[in-house]
Parts: C-alpha cells; structure tokens; sequence
C-alpha cells in the first residue's frame, strides 16, 4: 500500500488524466514527503493540469528541502511565471 497513490498517479500521467495524476501525487507526498521526484511529478501534473499554483507550491517545498539545484530554481522561476507571479520570478 506505500505506493498505491504513486500507482495512481502514473497510470493517471500516462493517461494524460493531469488532475487526477496531480492529486494522486498531492496524496503521496502527504504521505510521503521526502519523496522529492514525486513532488517534482506533483508540479509538473498540477502545471499541466491547470493549476499553476499548485506548482508552484510543489518547487516552494523542493527549495525549502535544500536541494540547491538549478533545476529546482528554473522551475520554480517558471512555475511563479505562469501562475501570473512575474515580480516574485525574477
């Protein structure tokens, strides 16, 4: 049961079903929130889903982790761009 919504998550990605694969993954990393490559899938999910917001929360959680990696930046830059967030983007 560990990663059932993980499961979820992935069949609901590959399915392009973007809502139902960010909640999934929103589910997991509740769970589970160490689990740093599934917070990246929640972003990219709630990003795809419409829910830029959502992403944006996601990278804000990978940051705070101290991950220190350029992607996470980008992505994060990015992510605040389309949720309409330009000021704090840059």
């Amino acid at each position: 049961f560990r990663n059932h919504f993980r499961r979820v998550g992935h069949r609901h990605r590959r399915a392009e079903r973007w809502a139902k694969a960010a909640d999934a993954y929103a589910w997991h990393v509740r769970l589970h929130p160490n689990d740093l490559p599934d917070w990246i899938r929640l972003a990219e999910t709630s990003l795809a889903a419409g829910r830029p917001e959502g992403a944006v929360r996601a990278f804000r959680h990978l940051s705070e982790q101290g991950t220190g990696d350029h992607y996470t930046t980008y992505q994060l830059a990015q992510y605040l761009k389309a949720a309409g967030q330009d000021a704090e983007a840059l």
